[in-house]
């Protein structure tokens, strides 16, 4: 039985400019505040999505149905990103124990902290504009490309860990790979 068992992502409503919203970032939870509304869909097919920019650079525009109302919807969905990873490490024969102690890129990225998230999305957004392509981390784009993704940094607002953004606790992570892994066990007998 997962963790959590709830429908993730199931709140989608439309949202002003102005407003403060939560996202999942990259596998933070972080409240946000949108900065533009882009209707151009809108104005063609009256049932279409509406796009939001927000205050983070995330680098596209994300549809209503990717922003949440409320940290804890934005917190469910980022755990229920975290056991679908683990039960996919499972199903691909990945230990437990090998999970816990050395994860996954993927894994990993659940433990950064907003402003290595951010200099990430940074780098790799400068990186494209620059028609730098095909290089998965930070630490292999040149030089100026990371300088520049520096530079833009200081255009982004603080945000404080607990209060603006939140990832899931060492605690927490652990209890579901345990779970999951468990499972299992207890089927098995």
């Amino acid at each position: 039985m997962p963790h959590f068992n709830n429908i993730c992502g199931d709140s989608v409503r439309e949202f002003d400019v102005g407003e403060e919203v939560w996202i999942i970032y990259p596998r933070l939870a972080v409240k946000c505040k949108i900065t533009e509304l882009d209707d151009y869909f809108r104005k063609t097919e009256p049932t279409a999505y509406l796009f939001y920019d927000l205050d983070e650079p995330i680098g596209h525009s994300l549809s209503e149905d990717e922003l949440y109302e409320t940290k804890e919807e934005a917190l469910n969905d980022l755990l229920c990103d975290f056991e679908e990873e683990v039960v996919g490490l499972k199903n691909a024969g990945v230990s437990k124990e090998e999970v816990k102690a050395t994860g996954t890129p993927r894994l990993l990225a659940f433990k950064n902290d907003l402003e290595t998230s951010r200099l990430k999305t940074l780098g790799f957004i400068r990186g494209a504009h620059n028609n730098i392509y095909n290089i998965h981390k930070f630490d292999d784009l040149p030089q100026e490309v990371k300088d520049e993704a520096q530079e833009m940094m200081k255009q982004y607002p603080h945000k404080e860990e607990g209060k603006d953004w939140i990832r899931i606790s060492e605690k927490e992570m652990n209890e579901i790979i345990d779970e999951i892994y468990n499972e299992e066990l207890s089927t098995e007998k």
